[in-house]
């Protein structure tokens, strides 16, 4: 079996609510559908997801096409390896992960199909059977925030998770109304997006304590790994560490400074699947937990496939990350990814399980070309 085509299409998917956060707020989010086809008629699905600029994924996408090209789908460490040294990528790592993410998902959800089997079966088969996943609390103000995590809640989701990083009142105060309309059961996950300084986030943490918080993600800058560290000894609560672990190299560096007590990691950062297994091995010999991490332009085709390599790892939390469910509508076809209490069953279709809505990918490609990608408004989003 050889690789004859890579497809790329951009897409632009309205979410269901305009999702906030401390960098400003979206009303849709963008990834890049990812195709490849081989001379015995079995193609795989992946996505690149668009949080930064499209058009200059999608170049770099298809530049890669000429190292796939008459090779063996079967072969991925080979076409990683050549796909970070031809290019010379290794420089670039967090915006080259996530391209090499997309085709790597491709290629699995090939070799699953060509071999009849989930991808699960093939990287060490099933440890879990279904996976957790957290209740993403959608909103900007207090009320508006406890209103949902409440029905969130209702619905079976147990881990609350939610945006701060606006200021310490407005933070304090999200929390104290999620927690006062919870009661004691809700496990409390606010993520601040890395807008505190040290002595900042010590001091809102410790006056949110009382309300119970599981962990706290992320709130120093992406690259003060020693500041987390140090945090981590003064806060009363765990500590989390998201976009500080973007990377294999640096999930090694903050191991060793012992910057968290969880790593929040996904396959777009780790640069696909067979990153996140070495990346869960990692912590796995450090005895930490890995939180799977959700990213902006994230679909069902995303989910489909986390579900794959997760039902593999021994040491991941419940609560993990999931983002299709704040579009709109999805690319995947209704009905695969059905959450029970908040776990979704691992499925056992061949490849990654993947069966796309083609009138709905042809819809968000439309309004890609029409309108371009969705960007952050800083200020509001009308």
């Amino acid at each position: 079996m050889k690789i004859t085509k890579l497809k790329t299409t951009k897409l632009a998917i309205e979410n269901k609510n305009i999702y906030h956060y401390s960098l400003g707020a979206l009303k849709g989010t963008n990834t890049i559908l990812v195709e490849i086809e081989t001379d015995e008629g079995i193609s795989g699905i992946g996505e690149v997801t668009g949080g930064i600029n499209v058009d200059a994924l999608d170049v770099f996408l298809k530049s890669s096409e000429p190292l796939l090209i008459g090779e063996s789908p079967f072969d991925i460490e080979r076409f990683l390896d050549r796909f970070y040294r031809h290019q010379k990528l290794t420089r670039l790592l967090p915006f080259a992960n996530n391209l090499s993410c997309g085709i790597e998902m491709a290629l699995w959800d090939i070799v699953g199909k060509a071999s009849n089997k989930p991808v699960h079966k093939l990287l060490g088969g099933k440890f879990h059977k279904e996976i957790d996943f957290f209740g993403f609390v959608q909103g900007r103000e207090p009320e508006e925030m406890a209103d949902h995590a409440n029905q969130l809640f209702d619905e079976g989701f147990g881990i609350i998770y939610y945006k701060i990083g606006y200021s310490e009142r407005e933070d304090i105060e999200i929390t104290k109304t999620l927690r006062i309309r919870l009661g004691d059961e809700a496990l409390l996950r606010p993520d601040a997006n890395e807008l505190y300084s040290e002595g900042e986030a010590k001091s809102l943490l410790i006056k949110i304590a009382d309300y119970q918080i599981d962990w706290i993600e992320q709130p120093l800058g992406v690259y003060n790994v020693d500041g987390m560290a140090l945090l981590r000894k003064m806060i009363p609560m765990r500590l989390a560490i998201d976009q500080g672990t973007n990377t294999l190299e640096e999930i090694n560096r903050a191991i060793n400074v012992q910057a968290a007590d969880v790593y929040v990691v996904g396959f777009h950062e780790t640069g696909g699947i067979l990153g996140l297994k070495k990346a869960a091995a990692m912590l796995h010999a450090a005895n930490l937990p890995l939180n799977r991490h959700g990213i902006l332009g994230e679909t069902g085709v995303s989910t489909l496939a986390a579900l794959q390599i997760l039902a593999t790892i021994p040491n991941i939390t419940d609560g993990n990350q999931v983002m299709h469910n704040l579009l709109a509508e999805d690319i995947v076809i209704d009905g695969l990814l059905t959450f029970n209490e908040g776990k979704i069953v691992v499925p056992e279709r061949p490849g990654l399980g993947i069966e796309l809505d083609r009138d709905r990918v042809e819809k968000f490609a439309q309004a890609y070309k029409k309108h371009g990608q969705y960007s952050v408004n800083p200020v509001h989003c009308d």
